[in-house]
């Protein structure tokens, strides 16, 4: 049985207070969320008994309840809906629709592959997600994802940027100047491996911590990053680029470390004031 629980959450925020362009006052957007929990009971089969194997989902779904116009908030919600529930059809109307059918489809996978196992198929599910950083131009959000059944449990971390003048989810090209790969990747590489010589420490195993990637020198941006204030953020999955025993990766990089990286205008556009940090402008030039 179904038990939809709603919970307000009031994060309204006035974003910016006025703005100007070409000499005309520009009203500020107010952005807002709320948050719907979900917990689904699956039965294996549509009419079976509840002693059968079953599966349950839990979604505890943080969205976008008011943002600008209805234009501009049916955009900004249909990009949680394609990032969180992999819901790519636009004329989804609300969150309700969305989770529904986000349901329907995990139902129909799950019962497709439970008949392949000849034992007990349950399953347990959790998806949630956190909104991290948002000003009047950008709004970072982590989505977590959890699955357990035959005994494993497999975990994903996401991590989402959106333009909201655009009204796309950020990618590295979008920020970042012309060349901007390799340099990147080296950061990254580097991190990675402080990460891994930390590992080491706190087991007390010395191992040079180079060996502990499956091909180190192939490791690039992935994508999976968030921006704030401070720096960006990313995250390698438990398995991406390292054995599983050392789980997930994230690793944070400040602003000053790819200042001489990052398009300063793009930057600044997000609402990222590298300008108002001499040491940025400076790299970025």
């Amino acid at each position: 049985m179904k038990k939809i629980f709603y919970t307000v959450l009031l994060m309204m925020v006035a974003l910016s207070c006025t703005g100007r362009k070409e000499g005309k006052m520009i009203a500020a957007k107010t952005l807002a969320f709320d948050t719907l929990k979900v917990v689904e009971k699956i039965k294996l089969l549509e009419n079976g008994v509840d002693t059968l194997p079953h599966a349950e989902l839990s979604i505890e779904f943080i969205y976008p309840k008011s943002y600008g116009s209805k234009a501009d908030l049916k955009k900004l919600q249909s990009l949680f809906y394609q990032i969180i529930f992999d819901e790519e059809n636009e004329s989804v109307s609300s969150p309700h629709q969305a989770i529904e059918r986000y349901i329907k489809s995990y139902t129909e996978e799950y019962r497709d592959e439970a008949s392949d196992y000849s034992h007990d198929y349950s399953q347990y599910s959790q998806i949630d997600n956190e909104i991290d950083f948002y000003n009047k131009s950008l709004l970072s959000f982590t989505s977590n994802f959890e699955n357990v059944h035959s005994g494993k449990v497999m975990r994903e971390i996401k991590y989402s940027v959106i333009d909201l003048k655009s009204m796309k989810k950020l990618t590295e090209a979008d920020m970042f100047n012309p060349g901007y790969e390799e340099p990147l990747a080296q950061i990254i590489r580097n991190k990675l491996l402080e990460a891994a010589m930390e590992w080491f420490e706190d087991v007390g195993i010395d191992q040079n911590p180079r060996n502990s990637f499956d091909d180190f020198d192939a490791i690039h941006a992935n994508g999976n990053f968030k921006i704030d204030d401070k720096g960006l953020h990313y995250m390698y999955n438990q398995n991406e680029v390292a054995r599983a025993i050392f789980g997930a990766f994230e690793i944070d990089i400040a602003l000053k470390e790819v200042a001489h990286l990052f398009n300063l205008e793009v930057l600044n556009d997000l609402g990222i004031n590298g300008e108002d940090d001499p040491e940025i402008a400076q790299d970025s030039e």
